[in-house]
């Protein structure tokens, strides 16, 4: 799908939200604690030089509601950062499907030709995966389902069931391309559950904490690993209305936010 002016799109939301964002490269904390979620941060481990010989550029969407398509503006708004920093027009093929999740997911970029092909083809890659996994297991505790001794036999299992699936997720995208090809950009979504702190007790959410940077700090160090930049939404300090009212979604202002940050990021490669 190519854009069609997408300037003209967002341009009410930018002129209503000037906000200026800090970039911070740094390896993400592995304790959750309110004074670690003060910066956004960003792994970049690109060191070569953006393909600039091509007039137009593809940028395959995957993911979830973040990015998805009648969900999310944030893809037209990275793309349009991409037209005006590269002097190029970009084409977007969203993939994403409100409430994606790796696991759902996964399959369908080993099968079908259709996720494959246009990710081999891809000048750039934009995946929010994880929240969808987390927000699962989320209701299943909070609700007291969880099972096991202690209650919280599901965060176990949804944390191994997970990790597995990402590394899976990482390999087969990189067997497709590769970060020295193509500029592969995972978003790490944000904290979530914060409201019921005060709803279940300290005990009880300071296991769900724990739980989810285990979860976060593991998908963000598997990033590293393979060479892949993120974008740590989990450890920054979002700004009033950034989300919607049901604490997950997030805004038009807090996608501007994003694409921002994700323009910070630069257009270079990393070594092979």
């Amino acid at each position: 799908m190519k854009i069609k002016n997408p300037l003209f799109r967002i341009a009410a939301s930018i002129a209503t939200f000037g906000f200026t964002v800090t970039i911070l490269s740094a390896c993400a904390s592995s304790e959750s604690t309110p004074e670690a979620h003060a910066t956004p941060t960003v792994s970049m481990t690109a060191t070569g030089v953006a393909k600039d010989e091509d007039s137009a550029w593809s940028l395959v969407v995957l993911g979830d509601s973040l990015v998805a398509e009648d969900y999310s503006i944030l893809p037209e708004l990275y793309a349009a950062h991409i037209e005006e920093d590269q002097g190029v027009e970009v084409e977007i093929n969203n993939q994403g499907v409100g409430g994606q999740t790796c696991k759902n997911l996964l399959p369908n970029v080993k099968k079908y030709a259709h996720y494959r092909t246009p990710i081999q083809g891809a000048d750039v890659i934009l995946i929010s995966l994880g929240g969808g996994d987390l927000l699962v297991v989320g209701d299943t505790y909070f609700r007291g389902d969880c099972g096991g001794t202690d209650g919280d036999e599901c965060l176990r299992e949804a944390l191994a069931e997970f990790q597995a699936n990402w590394d899976d997720f990482l390999t087969e995208i990189t067997s497709l391309t590769t970060p020295a090809d193509t500029l592969i950009r995972v978003i790490i979504t944000g904290s979530f559950y914060d409201e019921f702190q005060d709803k279940v007790g300290t005990e009880k959410y300071e296991t769900w904490a724990n739980f989810q940077d285990e979860f976060y700090t593991y998908q963000m160090q598997t990033c590293e690993a393979y060479g892949i930049s993120f974008l740590d939404l989990y450890h920054f300090d979002e700004p009033e209305g950034f989300r919607l009212s049901d604490n997950i979604h997030v805004t038009n202002e807090g996608e501007t936010i994003i694409a921002e940050m994700l323009r910070d990021l630069g257009y270079e490669h990393a070594q092979p």
